[in-house]
C-alpha cells in the first residue's frame, strides 16, 4: 500500500502539568485506491492560568509555589544557571514539520494489512466464510478518507546530557471507508459490506500509530550520533575540542522549556581544560532570550561561557609572552633586553548592548640579557588594560577580533639583585628617557597580550612565508567560480507543484505541474569584492533561467486536460559572502556566511489543451513557480562553494579561486617543509594574505631551530595575481636542517680535482660547524659558512695520517630563479678567509694553500653544492596550476615572487 501527504498541521501546545511539555501534532488523511492523502483540521486546546486560592495567608506563597513547580518539572541538577540557550521558533518548527512529514509518509508507505478472514451469517444464504487476501479471486478497491492521525511527542534529555525524543499518545481514526467489489460472487459482499468495513476500518487504524511512532524513533540514533540529518531538533556534542588545551560542554541542563511559540534548550555551554574538569570561581547568570521570530533558531552565548574560557586558558598556563628585540624596535640602544609579559588572572568579558569589552590584569618583567645569555631583572610593571571586541559568526564557530580601548600601569618594582655588565651603569629607573621609551612600548605590548588572551599560543608565530592573492587573481577565479556554480544550477530540479484554486466562471480547477528541467541559463553579469576581514562578496546579476515542464487539470469534475509548459525567468540576482578561514590541520576553508537569491521576472507559456484556463489564475502560477525556484537556488550556490573545500583537504587544485595549501611538502630524503596556515587570512579591500609557517624540518623529527622568524610584510604591488614572499628564516631553516642531519659535508680526493701535492695523495674532509647563514639585501642574496678542513695524507696501505686542519670561513653571492613550482638558484664564490686550528706537522703559513682551496671550492665543492640547489624545493602548492611570467625580487630580510597563473583541469 502507498500513499501521498498533502499537509500536515502541527501546532505547540502545553499538556497540563505533566513533568514534560509536549510537542503534539494532528492530520487529517485519505485513502483513495491506495493513495494516502492529508488534508488540514486544526484543533487547539485552551488552558486556564494557575490560579492561588483566595485563602492564601501570604504574598511568599507566591515563592513558594514557583520553587514548587521547579522540583516538579526538573531535576536538583537543573538548579544551575546555562551559559549557552538555543531557541527554535515557528519557522525553524515549520522547517521541522516539512522534513518530519517526508519521515511519516515515507513510513507509512509500508502499510501490509494482514489477511482477514472469518464467517457470517447472511440472510437469505446463511453461513458465509469469506477472506481478503493478495491471493487471486475476485478484486476490490479500498477507499479510506478523513482518516485523522494525533500524536504527542515528548522533548527531553538523555542521562549524557543529549536531546532525545518519544512518542507518549497517539491516535489514529478511520473516518470513511469505502470498499467496491469486482468478479465473482461480489454482489455476495454487497450484502454485509457494513461488517466488512469495520474489520478493514480496524486492521488500518492498528498499523498507522506503530509506524508513526517508529518514525518518530528514527531521530534519536541521529542525536546519538550526531550525524545531523534531522533539522528540527538541535543536535548537540556533549564535548566539543577548541584546541590542545580546551574543549567546551554543550550537554543540557534539563528538560526543554516549551511554549506556545518556541523550544527553548539550556545548555551547560562552558569551557573546561582537556581531561580536566576543574569548575571556575564564578556562575552562570540567569538570562533569557528576546522574543525574536524571523529566524529559525536563536543561539545565546553568556559572558559566563566566554569567561570560562579565560579561565581555562589561565589555568593551564598559556597566557603569556615572551618579547625581545628582534621583535620589536630596540628599546634600549645599548642594552638587549627581554619582556616577560603574563595574565595574573584570568581575563573579564563584560557585554552592554552594542558592545563586547575584555579586562585583563597582567605584569610586564623586564630583563637585561647578559653577554653569558643569562637574565637579570630589571623592573616589573602591573598592567590593567581593555579591549572593545568584534564578534562574527564564521561557519559553525564564533570568531572576532579586538582594537585597543587604554590601559595603565603602576607599582614598578626595582630588582633587588645588582645589575652587571662590563663598562656599563645600570638604567636609571623613573624619570630616564629610557623608562619613558618603556612605557610608550607597552602599547604594543598590551595589544600583544590581548591576543595571547584570546587565541592559542601557537599564533604568536610570525610566518614564514606570505601568499597574497590580488584582485587580478580573484577576477581569474571568479571566473572559475561563475563556471562552477552555473554548472551547479543546470542541475536544478523543481518538486511537482499541485493544488486547487477557484477560478471564476469554472468553479474550483485541480491542477498541477510535473517533469520541470532546465533548458538553459546564462549568468552574464557578476562580480567579485573583497570583505575587509571576512572574505569575500561574490554577486550575479541579470541571471536568466528557461525551463520546460507539463501541466495537468481537473475542472468542472470531469474535464481533464494537460499540455506542456515554458518558463522564463529573467533580472535574476544572487548575492553570497563567503568566509576564508582556516581548519584545524592549518589549511584554508572556505563557506557561505551569507545567501540571497531574488528572482525578478516570470513568465509562463502554455501549450496545448485548455492551455486558456491557466491564463485565468496566471498571477497565482507565477508565484507559485517563483517560489519554489528561489528556494533551490541559494542550496545550490552554498554546496557549489562547500565542494571547494575536500579540493583544500585532498590537494587535487580544480578549483582556483582559493589558494591550495599542502602542510608538509617532502623536499628530498632529509627534509620537508611545512606549508600550514600560522592564523587567520588578512583581507583588506584589495588583497588577501595567507601567513604561513614555511619551516623547513628533519623528516620525521620536528626540532625547531636556534632562531625564529622575523615580521615582514608584502609590497603594494597588484600587477601579478599572485605574490609569494619568502623570509630568509625559511631558507636558514633548511641549512639548520641539513646540519641537524649531519650531511653537510664532503670527502675531497686527488681523482676529484688533480693531484694536489706532486709525491703525496691526500684526501680533504670538508664539513660545516654550524648551519650557513643567508641574508636578503636589495637585488643581492649571500650565504655565509663556517668550516673545517681537515687534511690527511694516504698511505699505502690505504690508512689515513692527519697532516692539519683549518678554519675555513666564506660567502657566496647566490642567483635564485622560479623554476616550475620550485626555488632553485646557483652560488658563486666570493671570497674565503683561512686559519691554521691544527697541525700534525709543525708550524706553516696558508697563504700558500689559496690556490690550492680556491681550485678545490670552485672545482669539487660548489658543482655539487649547486646540483643540489638546481633541484629545488617546492614553493607552496596551490592545486594543478603553472606559473606564467613569473618575476623574483630580492629584497630586505625576504625574497618577493610576483606571478600570474593559468590551471589545466
Amino acid at each position: 500500500m502507498h500513499g501521498r501527504f498533502d499537509s500536515l498541521y502541527i501546532k505547540l501546545q502545553q499538556v497540563d502539568t505533566q513533568p514534560v511539555t509536549h510537542l503534539s501534532y494532528q492530520a487529517l488523511g485519505q485513502v483513495d485506491h491506495g493513495d494516502f492523502r492529508v488534508m488540514n483540521r486544526k484543533q487547539s486546546r485552551r488552558f486556564g492560568p494557575a490560579q492561588i486560592p483566595s485563602t492564601v495567608p501570604r504574598l511568599e506563597m507566591m515563592f513558594l509555589w514557583c520553587v514548587l513547580v521547579l522540583v516538579n518539572l526538573v531535576s536538583v541538577a537543573t538548579d544551575t544557571n546555562a551559559g549557552v540557550k538555543v531557541r527554535l521558533t515557528q519557522k525553524g518548527l515549520e522547517y521541522g514539520r516539512q522534513i518530519g512529514i517526508a519521515s511519516i509518509q515515507q513510513k507509512l508507505r509500508t502499510i501490509q494489512l494482514p489477511d482477514i478472514s472469518g464467517t457470517e451469517k447472511v440472510d437469505p444464504i446463511g453461513k458465509v466464510q469469506y477472506s481478503f487476501t493478495g491471493k487471486d479471486s475476485g478484486s476490490f478497491d479500498l477507499s479510506v478518507s478523513e482518516l485523522t492521525i494525533s500524536t504527542t511527542i515528548a522533548i527531553t534529555s538523555d542521562d549524557t546530557g543529549r536531546p532525545t525524543v518519544s512518542m507518549t499518545n497517539c491516535a489514529a481514526t478511520v473516518g470513511s471507508v469505502n470498499i467496491k467489489f469486482h468478479g465473482g460472487a461480489s454482489w455476495l459482499y454487497n450484502l454485509f459490506r457494513s461488517f466488512i468495513n469495520k474489520a478493514l476500518r480496524n486492521a488500518l487504524q492498528k498499523q498507522i500509530c506503530p509506524l508513526v511512532a517508529e518514525s518518530i524513533a528514527d531521530i534519536n540514533p541521529h542525536l546519538k550520533t550526531l550525524n545531523g540529518d534531522m533539522i528540527n531538533y538541535v543536535l548537540i556534542t556533549v564535548l566539543a575540542k577548541v584546541d590542545q588545551y580546551a574543549e567546551i560542554e554543550y550537554s543540557m541542563m534539563g528538560s526543554p522549556v516549551i511554549s506556545n511559540t518556541f523550544i527553548d534548550l539550556g545548555l551547560k555551554g562552558e569551557f573546561y581544560n582537556i581531561g580536566q574538569h576543574k569548575e571556575p570561581p564564578f556562575s552562570p547568570k540567569p538570562f533569557s532570550l528576546p522574543p525574536q521570530d524571523t529566524n529559525m533558531l536563536y543561539f545565546g552565548v553568556s559572558a559566563f561561557s566566554i569567561n570560562s574560557a579565560g579561565f581555562v586558558y589561565q589555568t593551564a598556563g598559556v597566557l603569556h609572552l615572551y618579547i625581545t628585540d628582534d621583535m620589536i624596535e630596540t628599546m634600549y640602544p645599548d642594552l638587549m633586553v627581554k619582556l616577560l609579559v603574563e595574565t595574573v588572572k584570568e581575563p573579564l568579558v563584560t557585554f552592554e548592548p552594542n558592545n563586547m569589552t575584555v579586562q585583563a590584569s597582567s605584569t610586564v618583567t623586564a630583563y637585561a640579557i647578559q653577554p653569558n645569555s643569562t637574565l637579570s631583572p630589571l623592573f616589573v610593571l602591573n598592567l590593567e588594560g581593555s579591549v572593545s571586541a568584534h564578534i562574527y559568526v564564521t561557519e559553525l564557530k564564533l570568531a572576532g577580533n579586538v582594537t585597543l580601548n587604554n590601559f595603565t600601569q603602576c607599582c614598578c618594582q626595582l630588582a633587588s639583585r645588582q645589575f652587571k655588565h662590563p663598562d656599563r651603569k645600570r638604567p636609571s629607573i623613573g624619570t630616564s628617557q629610557q623608562f619613558k621609551i618603556i612605557v610608550l612600548e607597552m602599547m604594543f605590548l598590551w595589544c600583544v597580550l590581548v591576543l595571547v588572551n584570546l587565541v592559542s599560543v601557537a599564533t604568536d608565530t610570525n610566518a614564514g612565508d606570505k601568499v597574497r592573492l590580488t584582485q587580478k587573481g580573484l577576477e581569474y577565479g571568479r571566473q572559475i567560480a561563475i563556471a562552477s556554480i552555473q554548472q551547479k544550477l543546470r542541475t536544478i530540479q523543481l518538486q511537482d507543484i499541485s493544488g486547487t484554486e477557484r477560478v471564476k466562471a469554472v468553479g474550483k480547477v485541480q491542477y498541477s505541474f510535473t517533469g520541470m528541467q532546465v533548458v538553459n541559463l546564462g549568468l552574464p553579469k557578476s562580480a567579485l569584492r573583497l570583505v575587509p576581514g571576512t572574505g569575500v562578496m561574490l554577486s550575479i546579476d541579470n541571471v536568466y533561467i528557461n525551463l520546460r515542464g507539463n501541466w495537468r487539470v481537473k475542472y468542472l469534475r470531469i474535464i481533464r486536460n494537460s499540455g506542456s509548459f515554458d518558463l522564463a525567468v529573467s533580472e535574476l540576482t544572487i548575492s553570497t559572502t563567503i568566509a576564508i578561514t582556516s581548519d584545524n590541520t592549518g589549511r584554508p576553508m572556505v563557506s557561505v556566511t551569507n545567501c540571497a537569491a531574488t528572482v525578478g521576472s516570470v513568465n509562463v507559456k502554455f501549450h496545448g489543451g485548455a492551455s486558456w484556463l491557466y491564463n485565468l489564475f496566471r498571477s497565482f502560477i507565477n508565484k507559485a513557480l517563483r517560489n519554489a525556484l528561489q528556494k533551490k537556488i541559494c542550496p545550490l550556490v552554498i554546496r557549489s562553494i562547500a565542494d571547494t573545500n575536500p579540493h583544500l583537504k585532498t590537494l587535487n587544485g580544480d578549483m582556483i579561486n582559493y589558494v591550495l595549501i599542502t602542510v608538509l611538502a617532502k623536499v628530498d630524503q632529509y627534509a620537508e617543509i611545512e606549508y600550514s596556515m600560522v592564523g587567520s587570512p588578512v583581507i583588506s579591500n584589495t588583497f588577501i594574505d595567507l601567513g604561513l609557517k614555511g619551516e623547513f624540518y628533519n623528516i620525521g623529527q620536528h626540532k625547531e631551530p636556534p632562531f625564529s622568524p622575523k615580521p615582514f610584510s608584502l609590497p603594494t604591488q597588484d600587477t601579478k595575481m599572485l605574490y609569494f614572499g619568502i623570509s630568509a628564516f625559511s631558507i636558514n631553516s633548511a641549512g639548520f636542517v641539513y646540519q641537524t642531519a649531519g650531511v653537510l659535508r664532503l670527502s675531497i680526493t686527488d681523482d676529484m680535482i688533480g693531484k694536489m701535492y706532486p709525491d703525496l695523495m691526500v684526501k680533504l674532509l670538508v664539513e660545516t660547524v654550524k648551519e650557513p647563514l643567508v641574508t636578503f639585501e636589495p637585488n643581492n642574496m649571500t650565504v655565509q659558512a663556517s668550516s673545517t678542513v681537515t687534511a690527511y695524507a694516504i698511505q699505502p696501505n690505504s690508512t689515513l695520517s692527519p697532516l692539519f686542519v683549518l678554519n675555513l670561513e666564506g660567502s657566496v653571492s647566490a642567483h635564485i630563479y622560479v623554476t616550475e613550482l620550485k626555488l632553485a638558484g646557483n652560488v658563486t664564490l666570493n671570497k674565503f678567509k683561512m686559519s691554521v686550528a691544527e697541525s700534525y706537522v709543525g708550524p706553516f703559513q696558508v697563504a700558500f694553500l689559496d690556490t690550492i682551496f680556491t681550485m678545490v671550492l670552485r672545482v669539487a665543492v660548489l658543482p655539487l653544492v649547486n646540483a643540489r640547489l638546481r633541484e629545488g624545493f617546492p614553493l607552496p602548492a596551490i592545486g594543478k596550476m603553472q606559473l606564467v611570467n613569473s618575476q623574483l625580487q630580492v629584497l630586505k630580510d625576504y625574497l618577493l615572487i610576483g606571478t600570474d597563473v593559468q590551471f589545466n583541469g
